[in-house]
């Protein structure tokens, strides 16, 4: 009589959750199986043929670390869980892993994505024109036949291809991430008062103003050097220039989904050494354009080059 109560009462939680999220609902009845479980292997399959790789994907630990309860050193070839159990496991994060199991992640057809993208790397691979750039030792030593993709979506789907583990400096790369953390902590308006948003006519390493005597964009040097300028003014004012960069690394890793990332001290002093263009152009920023109280070139310059080299 117990355990027909005791079953009953499992019956209607079970009824209840149902009712509380289709959405849920929806992912159980596809994946169930006859013994009306849902095994974990095949939960696991519907996301990573989205694309989303569960062992490297940072929203998913927690998810993973309730997965292994069920499954012995991780192995879960056998496993396979009740409603009630999948509620559970998949209600923190239903709405990535719903994203893939019902395809509405923002690339609804991965894997003819993955075969563009493949078929893209091969017609592509033989191209060996150009040339490694030699602004700083680090950049001179890198294999001229290294050729790799890695792509991610808005919504964590991603592609890797060919030598995409291989280890390459930020460069220009890490200027929109500056722009976004002194968005984030200083504001819109703050930028605007230091920097333009307009098209420049000259490359990168040319000082350029516009007749306000501001940096045409925030993606040319001179630009960047005045992201520098704000972040170590305003954003982060009194504090030091490793405080700076700490804070700037935490932030930049939580765009790259807490992957690897690391600062070479020697690529820096090696940088550093050679920096005369850029040493030029911060001085003449100094010069000719507004800038924020209590800037300091050196300390700018630093901060600048340290997250160009940041290696990813």
């Amino acid at each position: 009589m117990t355990d027909s109560k005791d079953s009953q009462s499992k019956e209607e939680e079970s009824k209840k959750l149902l009712k509380k999220d289709q959405v849920i609902n929806v992912m159980y009845v596809q994946l169930k199986n006859e013994d009306n479980k849902v095994p974990l292997e095949k939960l696991f399959q519907k996301i990573k043929a989205e694309g989303v790789i569960i062992e490297r994907d940072y929203r998913l630990q927690d998810f993973m670390n309730k997965c292994r309860q069920f499954g012995e050193f991780g192995c879960f070839k056998d496993v396979a869980v009740t409603f009630d159990e999948f509620y559970r496991l998949v209600e923190p994060r239903r709405k990535l892993i719903s994203g893939c199991v019902t395809k509405r992640l923002k690339i609804e057809d991965f894997m003819d994505f993955s075969g563009t993208v493949e078929a893209l790397y091969d017609s592509l691979k033989s191209n060996i024109t150009g040339q490694v750039s030699d602004e700083f030792p680090d950049l001179e030593s890198v294999d001229v036949n290294k050729w790799g993709v890695a792509i991610c979506s808005v919504d964590g789907q991603r592609k890797f291809i060919g030598d995409s583990d291989f280890r390459f400096t930020m460069q220009n790369i890490c200027k929109p991430l500056l722009m976004a953390l002194v968005l984030k902590t200083a504001g819109i308006e703050v930028i605007k008062k230091y920097i333009a948003f307009q098209p420049n006519n000259v490359g990168d390493d040319i000082l350029e103003l516009n007749t306000s005597g501001k940096p045409f964009n925030a993606m040319a040097n001179s630009g960047a050097l005045m992201l520098c300028a704000l972040l170590t003014t305003i954003s982060f004012k009194g504090q030091s220039g490793s405080f700076i960069h700490d804070a700037y690394v935490r932030y930049l890793k939580k765009f790259i989904g807490d992957e690897y990332l690391e600062f070479k001290a020697s690529s820096f002093i090696s940088k550093l050494d050679s920096a005369d263009e850029l040493r030029c152009m911060s001085f003449g920023v100094t010069c000719t354009s507004l800038m924020p109280p209590g800037y300091d070139t050196n300390n700018c310059l630093d901060l600048f080059i340290k997250v160009k080299i940041q290696f990813t």
